[in-house]
Order: structure tokens, then sequence, then C-alpha cells
């Protein structure tokens, strides 16, 4: 009986797409970084400690949570664009690591956005300083100055504008002393204020 002849095989190397996951899932996590970027900048607005006049405050806390959602959700698309690339390890693979990863986009969205819009509606934006501000006044009377001035970034309010505090600072805002602490500027400048004059 004659040997078959084995029938050559071709063996073809499938072509593997490279595993994008890894930088889908870094794009993401930039993303959320970028995000609560915006919502510490938009809390701090709120507070006051970045100074931002009042006819641009709405504005300038609608763009930082708008930034803030946009980028929050092209993050979730992006963690979700990577999951689904590694469909198997999400459907077969257990744990709480598992776990995180599948949730990990709504769990960034709540840190990212619920800060921001709880602290924006629970701040009170008109407290009492009436004892703070008659003695800031007090203390401009002595000085003799009807005006005072402030910074966008800074914690004191100034009677000179030429205050070696300042030296660095291109934009002053001036106003009274109910205009200073209405921008959450409190504390006179040590530099400022001549001697003799009590700020406390």
């Amino acid at each position: 009986m004659a040997e078959k002849q084995k029938a050559e095989k071709k063996i073809v190397e499938v072509e593997r797409r490279k595993n994008s996951a890894g930088r889908l899932k870094a794009a993401a996590w930039f993303f959320w970084m970028l995000a609560i970027i915006c919502q510490v900048a938009a809390l701090l607005i709120i507070e006051g400690t970045i100074y931002v006049p009042e006819n641009k405050f709405a504005m300038w806390i609608l763009i930082m949570l708008a930034a803030d959602i946009v980028l929050v959700t092209g993050a979730g698309r992006l963690w979700k664009k990577a999951n689904d690339g590694d469909r198997f390890t999400m459907h077969y693979g257990y744990g709480f690591g598992i776990f995180l990863t599948k949730r990990l986009a709504l769990i960034m969205a709540i840190v990212c956005i619920v800060p921001a819009v709880c602290w924006f509606f629970a701040a009170d934006r008109n407290p009492d300083y009436a004892e703070e501000m008659s003695q800031a006044k007090a203390v401009a009377i002595s000085c003799g100055a009807d005006t005072v001035y402030w910074t966008a970034f800074g914690r004191d309010y100034h009677f000179d504008p030429d205050c070696p505090s300042l030296s660095m600072s291109k934009t002053l805002y001036e106003g009274d002393a109910s205009d200073a602490f209405a921008a959450n500027r409190h504390r006179p400048c040590n530099f400022c204020v001549p001697q003799g004059v009590k700020t406390e």
C-alpha cells in the first residue's frame, strides 16, 4: 500500500492589532487630572482665594464646570473604549481590581464633578463681616486712605498700590474696604500700614 503523502500545510501568522488599551487609559487619566484642576479652580473662585470680579463670577464658574464635565465625559469614553478592547478580561475576570476597573469612569465622574457643584450651592456668598469691616474701615481712616487695593491671588488688601509686596503683580483691583471684604480680602497688608496704626 502506497504511503500517503502528507499535504503541505500553509501556516499563516495572524496579524495582531496593537493593543492600545494602555494609551487610552493613560489619556483618560490625563483628562481626569485636567478635570480635577478645573474643579479645584472653581472651588478657589467660589471661596474667593482666586478673585474674579462679581460681574464675571458666574461666567468663570460656568466655564470651569463646563470644562470639567467635558473632560470627564471624554475620559469616561476613552476608559470604556480601553475596556472594550480587553473584553475577555472584563468578562471573565474577577476580584476587586476588575470591579474597580469596570466602574472607575463612574467613580471619577462623581469625584470630579459633585464636590464643586455641592460647594457652589452650599457656599455663603454674603457672609456677615460687619464687625471686621467696621474695623477695616477704621484702619483705612487712620491711614487716610479711602481706596484699598488687592490682587487676584493675594489674601490681603493694600493701602498703597506701590506696596513692595505688589511689585510682581501686573493687575490690581481697587475699591473701598467693603469691596475688599466682598473679594474675600480681610487682612490689611503689614507693609502698607503706617507705623502706629493698629490693625487688630
